[in-house]
């Protein structure tokens, strides 16, 4: 069974409603203008609005939104920007830090941790291949995944077989 980030989300959106709580609310309206933004190329737009969301989750003390809106900085530096160091440099500081006690249950974690394994892999696969195991082991191990993510390990998977 497959944990979906996105649900979590909006279950976190309706429960702050209920609580009349506008600034927890806000977190996820910052999600949705970014995500708009991002739809439209408009990077440097969906790149703010994901780092004032990022400040606001720190404020609020909400580490799994932290880590959600700072992964998709870095996702949008990769995917979006083809800027592959800056995207690297940052999924490595959110991967870093989601080992972290106060991130142990966030539901971003795994795709994190296989972003940067992707990463690691397109840069020098045998440069890094220890670190791509690590990674995939402890996603494999204890983390929950969203079904995208675990299509991309499986993918990075066959990836690592054929190399050798």
């Amino acid at each position: 069974m497959f944990v979906d980030i996105w649900r979590w989300c909006r279950e976190y959106d309706y429960q702050a409603q209920r609580e009349g709580n506008h600034q927890k609310q806000q977190l996820m309206q910052l999600l949705i203008q970014a995500e708009r933004y991002k739809d439209r190329t408009q990077l440097d737009a969906a790149i703010s609005f994901y780092d004032q969301g990022r400040e606001l989750a720190k404020s609020l003390n909400e580490p799994c939104w932290e880590l959600l809106f700072e992964s998709l900085i870095a996702e949008t530096h990769v995917y979006y920007r083809a800027d592959k160091k800056k995207g690297l440099d940052t999924m490595i500081r959110v991967a870093t830090r989601s080992y972290q006690p106060a991130y142990e249950y966030c539901l971003m974690r795994a795709r994190v941790l296989c972003n940067l394994a992707a990463l690691y892999f397109q840069r020098d696969f045998f440069g890094y291949e220890d670190k791509i195991r690590e990674m995939l082991d402890v996603i494999q191990s204890d983390i929950p995944l969203d079904e995208d993510t675990y299509l991309r390990m499986r993918q990075l998977e066959a990836d690592f077989h054929f190399e050798h």
